[in-house]
């Protein structure tokens, strides 16, 4: 079983294994297919944490030497059409990591201090680290009822669910509403982690066609009436990757086939919006066949791990038995500190600082990547970039990563064979200060200017 060889004092030891992958696949030492080994297994044989391989091979997945699959290992990667040469990648400390979807930083301390001190003055502060409801306590619930109006989606705080983000709200409706072998209608290009969810839940992901409007009304009828599916997961606003929204005429249009189809529809809605918008989501179109989902994660604080459902009157106590199996409760002291930053209007101006500074930093961006094809929300800090042929996501990606910026390819989105259009994501927010962002977007445009470079090739 291959292993690599680590030399001490040569560098941080996850990029070595990194490293090492990529020397013996172009010496001929590692073919094509070849399984590596777990990263339990080479963890012990080079006593490192467990963690270290990991990274290791995450970097030399970014670098396309390596593709990982879960629950089945990780294997060298067919020889990429265009290979940038190890010299090429920069030092650890001016790596750009633009793969992490979090929103730009905003300063938080005075705010969180604040709200910490009032809490702690209550006489029944303690409360908040007892147990409570797994559908959450009633007055938070009603809180989030009045959060979601100012969002579009009317509703009555019994319908709602309160979860730890979004992503548990997913894990929820999906355990509840799936069976193995179930097929699940997604937009083509759709949320990395409800392939993992598929392969956990045994469903299938039914990938329905998308087009540079979001997902296509006509491919959704064509999708219902040939699969069967009663499920559909879909982004209609600021869609992650493409940043699309839908227009009111298609969402319209689409409501109108999943009522016709009786198709329930789960509704990821994380992304901010400003004050003036008019976007109005499923969750308020086809309250009765839509299960509403969003979080503070992006407009607030990502660390607050806070979120809601809102769903139909039916599906309440089916949901809620879900959540209490998977996680009992959310924190009340953590859902405490959410609705009280929504209720004294904090959390409306964390939202609005976090939106200014997205569309500052794609100020930045427009400026470095001028001529390029790009789509983008401006109020939220994640880019869609196309790539002109002969490059794909995938080797655009790699040849970014050797240079030492991170970026996620098409492919790690795209359902279905031949889904994959040449484009990659770039989160602004993610750039650890404008500098680094201003680096990492130039060696970008660098890139996406040319074609794909031989080896030896120098931004």
């Amino acid at each position: 079983m291959w292993h690599p060889t680590i030399a001490n004092g040569a560098g941080p030891l996850y990029r070595q294994i990194a490293d090492a992958i990529d020397a013996d696949r172009r010496a001929d030492r590692l073919a094509p297919g070849a399984r590596l080994p777990t990263m339990r297994d080479l963890a012990q044989t080079l006593g490192v944490t467990v963690g270290t391989v990991n990274r290791g091979y995450r970097l030399a997945e970014r670098r396309g030497a390596v593709v990982m699959h879960v629950g089945r290992g990780s294997f060298v990667a067919q020889a990429p059409r265009s290979i940038v040469t190890p010299t090429a990648v920069a030092a650890e400390d001016s790596e750009v990591d633009l793969s992490f979807n979090r929103p730009p930083p905003v300063e938080l301390a005075g705010a969180l201090h604040r709200v910490l001190a009032d809490i702690q003055r209550e006489a029944d502060a303690h409360s908040l680290l007892d147990y409570g409801p797994a559908q959450g306590r009633a007055h938070h619930r009603e809180i989030f009822a009045r959060w979601a109006a100012r969002r579009g989606v009317t509703a009555d705080a019994e319908r709602i669910i309160v979860t730890t983000g979004a992503q548990q709200a997913l894990s929820v409706a999906i355990g509840t509403l799936t069976r193995p072998g179930d097929a699940v209608m997604v937009e083509q290009l759709t949320y990395p982690g409800l392939k993992n969810f598929a392969r956990l839940f045994g469903f299938k992901l039914l990938p329905v066609g998308i087009d540079d409007d979001g997902l296509d009304p006509d491919a959704f009828e064509a999708a219902c009436q040939a699969s069967g599916s009663r499920l559909l997961f879909c982004m209609p606003h600021a869609h992650n990757p493409t940043t699309r929204t839908l227009a009111a005429e298609r969402r319209r249009r689409i409501a109108e086939v999943a009522a016709r189809h009786r198709v329930l529809i789960i509704e990821g809605d994380v992304y901010a919006r400003g004050t003036a918008s008019t976007f109005e989501p499923f969750g308020a179109l086809l309250p009765d066949q839509t299960i509403h989902i969003t979080s503070l994660s992006k407009t607030v604080a990502p660390g607050l791990r806070v979120g809601y459902m809102i769903a139909p009157a039916g599906l309440v106590a089916d949901l809620v038995a879900t959540s209490q199996t998977i996680s009992w409760m959310v924190s009340p002291l953590v859902v405490e500190l959410a609705c009280r930053w929504i209720d004294d209007g904090t959390a409306d101006e964390i939202a609005d600082r976090r939106r200014l500074a997205s569309q500052r930093l794609h100020a930045l961006a427009r400026e470095q990547l001028d001529g390029l094809r790009l789509e983008y929300d401006a109020d939220n800090p994640h880019l869609w970039l196309s790539l002109a042929a002969p490059w794909t996501g995938r080797d655009f990606a790699a040849a970014a990563a050797a240079h030492g910026v991170v970026v996620t390819p098409a492919e790690d989105f795209a359902v279905g064979p031949g889904t994959s259009p040449a484009a990659v994501r770039l989160c602004l927010g993610a750039a650890e200060n404008d500098d680094a962002l201003a680096r990492a977007l130039a060696i970008i445009a660098e890139l996406a200017r040319g074609a794909p470079r031989p080896a030896g090739f120098q931004v």
